[in-house]
């Protein structure tokens, strides 16, 4: 068993970077003189190959590794400018984001840009292709990546394609160490002590909300929480090993920008209490076994009582991350995500689309797509077949290449 978790880790690993230098080479160099002529269609271009690029990993955990998705909460809309915030229990969190991604953004056409530590730009292959996709780096010195992300959002603000930034606002993974540092940070503040997530780093979000505010630049944030309700692999050296989780589980919660505090100090506190929230909803996640109907009960965070899995069965709620709205109005009288907009006035409350929406419209002639509507694996399959193809040709190139400059025949036998 250990032999083959570590031919699929090794596997895997290869797959995934080949198919990186392999989009990199064959179709965004190609583009680079656009770069001078015409940034706007290099950008559009160079995003959308690596949109197709998105469903290649996706495909080689769900189809060879079993990965199962676990979705609850709202669906993404890819044409909103947002910013999505997200818990970082691990350091690959963002290689399983790609799954969640897949199904819940309707239609697939995100244009996603993490807030990066600066050195994954040096990484030959995935940092050339995210800095031509305007990915966001930051260097830990907080007035260079004013400045830098400053710039970055006027460039990004000048396009008229809508975008989205995910943050990781605790800024590294959930390990020992990690912990004791924000427990350390925690009785210094006099701030309550988590385990299951760590203390946010709020200036960085605090400076991107409020410049996306005020240029109204920004629809919503939405706040993702991943859990792992069994094996969780820590780092790099864990996909080599072939150490996937069977599960991964993500919670989604839409906030409207008019929800939103204008005020830097205030959207750091706003920062704050979701935290204090997303911790009280991991540790009942973590504290219940898998048949536990209070596994995911957390008070706040209102959503509908059904969920979907990788394989698109729609199974009730206890075994997800997301809270049942029918609980939650029996327990405090509380409504549903898209009722409580509702009765906020927000305007755009009605194009916010919930699960919720989608049982009440599974029964009338509504045609919109949501959060329980899993897109078919055949789509992962032609995805696959795709990307394996132009591996294999890419690499019957270099062999040409390589054969021809040192005038070799490859069918030539030795004596």
């Amino acid at each position: 068993m250990i032999i083959k978790r570590l031919i699929f880790g090794i596997t895997y690993c290869l797959l995934w970077y080949i198919s990186i230098l392999v989009g990199f080479f064959l179709f965004i160099c190609p583009l680079l003189p656009l770069v001078f002529f015409h940034p706007k269609l290099y950008r559009k271009w160079s995003e959308t190959v690596f949109g197709m690029w998105e469903p290649f990993p996706v495909a080689l955990l769900e189809i060879f590794f079993g990965i199962r998705a676990v979705l609850s909460g709202d669906q993404i809309d890819p044409f909103e400018r947002s910013l999505l915030i997200m818990n970082h229990r691990t350091r690959l969190d963002w290689n399983f984001l790609w799954v969640g991604l897949f199904h819940c953004c309707h239609p697939y056409s995100h244009a996603l840009k993490y807030v990066l530590k600066s050195a994954v730009m040096h990484v030959p292959g995935p940092g050339w292709v995210m800095q031509t996709c305007s990915f966001l780096f930051i260097h830990r010195n907080w007035s260079k990546d004013k400045r830098l992300l400053g710039r970055l959002i006027q460039y990004l603000d000048m396009s008229e394609e809508p975008y989205q930034i995910l943050i990781f606002p605790e800024g590294t993974d959930l390990t020992p160490s990690n912990i004791s540092k924000s427990h350390k940070y925690a009785d210094e503040h006099n701030l309550e002590r988590y385990y299951n997530v760590l203390h946010p780093k709020t200036t960085g979000f605090a400076f991107l909300a409020h410049k996306m505010k005020l240029s109204g630049k920004i629809n919503a944030v939405y706040d993702i929480t991943v859990g792992y309700p069994g094996r969780a692999p820590q780092n790099e050296s864990d996909l080599l090993k072939g150490n996937f989780p069977d599960e991964v589980h993500f919670h989604i919660k839409r906030y409207s920008a008019r929800e939103l505090p204008t005020a830097e100090p205030d959207l750091k506190q706003w920062l704050t209490d979701i935290w204090k929230k997303k911790e009280r909803l991991l540790t009942n996640f973590q504290a219940a076994d898998g048949n536990a109907s209070e596994r995911m009960m957390e008070r706040e965070i209102r959503n509908s009582n059904y969920t979907v899995r990788s394989d698109g069965s729609e199974k009730q709620l206890p075994a997800t991350l997301g809270a049942s709205s029918a609980n939650k109005s029996q327990t405090d009288g509380g409504l549903p995500i898209s009722d409580s907009l509702k009765s906020a006035n927000l305007d755009d409350a009605e194009n916010i689309p919930t699960t919720s929406n989608y049982r009440e419209s599974s029964t009338s002639n509504s045609s919109r797509p949501l959060l329980n509507r899993y897109r078919p694996s055949h789509l992962l399959y032609l995805t696959f077949l795709f990307w394996m193809a132009l591996i294999d040709g890419f690499q019957h190139i270099i062999a040409s290449i390589y054969f021809y400059r040192y005038k070799i025949d490859p069918n030539r036998k030795d004596a």
